[in-house]
C-alpha cells in the first residue's frame, strides 16, 4: 500500500468552506490542523467530515493553534474547512494519502453484529 503525505486542505477565504473530496481508490488519514488568527479579536475555525462538523476552536486574537489527531477518511467523503469573523485568518489540514482499492463497506459495516464491548455486557444473567 503506498502513502504519502499531503497538505489536504488550505482554507484562505473568510466564510466560505474550502472542501476536498476523497479521490476514487484513496483513503485519508488526516493528521493535523493548523490555524493562525491575525486579527484583533477572537475568530472561530471549524473542521468538517461528509458536512458535519468534527472539530471546531476559537482562537484568541493574534495566536494561532496546532491540534494533532487521527480521523479517516474514506474515496468520496469531503473534508472541509472553514473560519468566520475576519479575512487575516487560515487553516491547513495535513495528513496521509493511501492507496485502497477496496474502500469501506458501509453495508457490511452496517449489518455486522458482535458481541458488545466488554464493558457493556449484560452481567444480570450471572
Amino acid at each position: 500500500m503506498q502513502s504519502y503525505s499531503e497538505r489536504l486542505v488550505i482554507a484562505e477565504t473568510e466564510g466560505v468552506v474550502t472542501n476536498w473530496t476523497v479521490p476514487a481508490g484513496k483513503r485519508a488519514s488526516l493528521q493535523s490542523v493548523v490555524a493562525a488568527n491575525n486579527s484583533p479579536a477572537a475568530r472561530s475555525v471549524y473542521l468538517l467530515l461528509r458536512g458535519e462538523v468534527v472539530w471546531s476552536h476559537v482562537i484568541p486574537a493574534n495566536e494561532g493553534v496546532t491540534l494533532r489527531f487521527m480521523l479517516v477518511a474514506y474515496a468520496g467523503e469531503v473534508v472541509g474547512a472553514l473560519f468566520l469573523g475576519s479575512s487575516e485568518m487560515g487553516i491547513a489540514v495535513s495528513g496521509f494519502l493511501f492507496d485502497d482499492e477496496l474502500g469501506r463497506d458501509d453495508e457490511a459495516m452496517a449489518t455486522t453484529e458482535g458481541p458488545p464491548p466488554p464493558g457493556l455486557r449484560d452481567r444480570s444473567a450471572g
